[in-house]
């Protein structure tokens, strides 16, 4: 499984992007696409046509999304068919900004997980309630798929990061 950061182009400038500790824990399995409002990446697009991208990120009651925490016998297949999850690397309120300017993103398979503690990372303001960091994502993500070893290094790239501030 491969993990695409969408990232929104204000976070390669930002000193405390914790996007950058996933691509350096996972190397290739980490993928990191600039996000373009009005110039989707091709290679994005390609893949999502392929039918095998899933996207990470809240759902709201009407969206239909594979809860991670509790999957399901039927959704097995699902999950078996998805070999890139994409994270929106941004901050929340880019997020939502994000998601509501790219169709292409809406119509994705939905995966999502209730956090199970808070958010250690508080380097950023305004932060959304429940909502974790790029990186508590992605180790979350891998540990609920069973790729618990690599979701650990990355909890403690974050550690270490927030140890230096």
């Amino acid at each position: 499984m491969k993990i695409i950061l969408l990232t929104h182009s204000r976070e390669f400038s930002r000193k405390h992007n914790t996007g950058k500790l996933v691509t350096q824990v996972l190397g290739q399995q980490a993928i990191v696409i600039e996000w373009q409002r009005t110039q989707p990446s091709e290679a994005l697009l390609s893949l999502i046509a392929a039918g095998r991208v899933a996207l990470l990120f809240p759902s709201s009651a009407e969206q239909i999304s594979i809860n991670l925490a509790e999957i399901k016998p039927e959704e097995q297949p699902l999950l078996e068919k998805v070999d890139h999850v994409i994270i929106i690397d941004s901050t929340w309120q880019e997020a939502r900004k994000i998601m509501n300017q790219s169709p292409y993103l809406q119509h994705l398979q939905r995966f999502m997980f209730t956090p199970k503690q808070p958010s250690i990372y508080h380097l950023r303001r305004n932060q959304v309630e429940e909502g974790l960091c790029t990186a508590e994502c992605a180790a979350q993500l891998l540990i609920q798929l069973g790729h618990g070893k690599q979701g650990q290094e990355i909890m403690t790239a974050l550690i270490t990061l927030l140890a230096q501030h």
